[in-house]
């Protein structure tokens, strides 16, 4: 079949529903605690003690799915010549009021006759799907969505109450191509458009309710992230992270808080995850370009001297370069591009528009989204469901889960 570029004659309006929650934040810190010495075991059998592990935060918020379905159909015609047998001794055949000549066939028995008439055979071809996908336009299986009951506040309701919805990053237009990429494909055969239609005749949004408990280990200072389902109780570990100073960057153009928020932290290290459950691929790939190259980027940066953190829930709209190491907490949105000479340590469900580029080591949290490239003068570590769309270049070994997504990579 041939692919084309259908553009769709119908698109209903999106549905939104938010499903509810079957724990309440109380079952939420039990299903918790039980799995919180998971994060700080070492050697698979060395413990901490429970009080050693504090829960420092809950949070209740909402991860959407998109839902999209459609339709495609199409009446086409294409010329045919058909060959009809006759008898061996006909001289001439009348068929709808035209005269035919019988001529011999190589393909029947020996003498025998064919006629051939030109005509015109009309087909029909259609194709439906439903389609689901996660917050970044990636395909899911819908039967892995889990069913409940609709919450009867709306998204607006539930928001002024102080309930986050985690943002949707795809649009109509990606909707569409998305559909329109599996569906609205034209048989490899067609000759003349009779009728072609491509409709989209689904579009929900869908809101599952979500639990992330924060941990420290009061101890070593190391911190972590379990996301909880609401429906299922399902549970996921995020990475580890070491805590660093409270003081942040200056002159970031920042999306939340009252203020700008600018620091620079004295002379503070930032630790890599430890304990990864990723596969080692190792081998050499593309070795990156020379990292000192990468720090002419003009006026509309920001340059800081030293180690850097960046709070959760952050959006910086300047390209950063940072002479040290950089820890980008969860759930932040960097619109430039990212390099640091130093280690490059990302959160979980945190999406940077432009490159990566790091002198040291780069560890990707999960559901992590890179528009850009990654380089790295050193080791890389990708975590769950975690994508990099501008392809990776590594000096030495990477560790990808098997979840994640490396786009474009040479």
């Amino acid at each position: 079949m041939t692919e084309i570029a259908a553009l769709p004659q119908k698109i209903v309006d999106r549905r939104i529903i938010v499903l509810k929650s079957r724990l309440d934040p109380t079952m939420a810190r039990l299903l918790g605690e039980k799995v919180k010495d998971r994060f700080f075991t070492r050697l698979r059998f060395f413990k901490p003690k429970p009080e050693m592990i504090r829960l420092i935060s809950v949070d209740k918020y909402y991860e959407p799915y998109v839902v999209v379905g459609g339709k495609y159909s199409i009446d086409y015609c294409k010329k045919h010549v058909y060959s009809v047998s006759v008898d061996k001794n006909a001289r001439e055949v009348a068929l709808f009021d035209k005269k035919f000549v019988p001529e011999p066939s190589s393909q029947l028995p020996h003498g025998a006759q064919v006629i051939k008439m030109d005509g015109v055979a009309y087909f029909h071809y259609e194709d439906e799907a439903s389609l689901a996908l996660d917050k970044i336009g990636r395909k899911i299986d819908p039967e892995q969505l889990p069913c409940a009951p609709s919450e009867e506040r709306t998204v607006e309701e539930l928001a002024r109450v102080g309930i986050k919805f985690a943002e949707v990053k795809i649009s109509l237009e990606e909707e569409i191509e998305f559909l329109s990429s599996r569906i609205a494909n034209r048989p490899s055969d067609v000759g003349e458009v009779i009728r072609e239609m491509f409709e989209v005749n689904e579009r929900t949004l869908i809101y599952f309710p979500m639990y992330q408990l924060a941990f420290r280990n009061v101890k070593t200072g190391k911190e972590a992230i379990a996301r909880i389902d609401g429906i299922t109780g399902k549970t996921v570990l995020g990475e580890f992270s070491k805590t660093v100073s409270e003081e942040f960057m200056r002159d970031l153009s920042v999306s939340e808080g009252p203020e700008e928020i600018a620091r620079d932290p004295k002379n503070k290290t930032i630790g890599l995850p430890e304990g990864s459950r990723a596969l080692e691929i190792g081998g050499k790939t593309k070795s990156p370009s020379k990292v000192a190259k990468t720090f002419l980027i003009g006026a509309k940066a920001t340059t800081v001297a030293g180690d850097v953190e960046i709070p959760s829930g952050t959006t910086v709209r300047k390209t950063l370069k940072i002479e040290g190491h950089l820890k980008i907490g969860s759930d932040c949105r960097i619109l430039g591009k990212v390099k640091a000479l130093g280690d490059i340590m990302i959160g979980a469900n945190t999406t940077i528009e432009g490159d990566v580029v790091s002198g040291g080591k780069v560890v990707i949290g999960l559901d992590s989204v890179i528009h850009g490239s990654l380089e790295s003068a050193e080791h890389v570590e990708i975590g769950e469901n975690a994508v990099i769309k501008g392809g990776l270049y590594s000096e030495s070994s990477i560790v990808l889960d098997r979840f994640a997504r490396v786009y474009g990579r040479e």
